[in-house]
């Protein structure tokens, strides 16, 4: 165990190769290949839009549809992971920010 002062202290767990940090508030910090496979989904994602937005294969009416569901898609993982994060928040006024930040980005 490792102290991290304001009574936080971290425990180390090892699940099936991954091993991830568990900190005594209720906050899990994700394993380094979660982190690099969402960043990477974030980098396609992006990649692909750009193609998709500047490429000229789209236009008109074409290229404003690629556009909003793309945005739509944005919004969407942001308000899933707010959500997710909100769940994992043992304070309640944070639970109550992260939701008012999923509310946001889903509306």
């Amino acid at each position: 165990m490792r102290g991290f002062g304001r009574g936080f202290t971290a425990h180390k767990i090892k699940h099936e190769r991954e091993e991830y940090t568990l900190i005594e508030n209720g906050v899990n910090c994700a394993s380094s290949r979660t982190r690099v496979l969402t960043l990477s989904a974030l980098v396609a994602f992006v990649v692909v839009y750009g193609i998709g937005t500047y490429s000229g294969l789209l236009e008109g009416v074409a290229l404003l549809w690629w556009s909003d569901i793309a945005w739509t898609i944005s919004s969407l993982a942001a308000g899933l992971k707010c959500l997710h994060t909100a769940r994992a928040r043992t304070r309640r006024n944070e639970r109550l920010a992260w939701y008012a930040f999923a509310i946001a980005a889903l509306l």
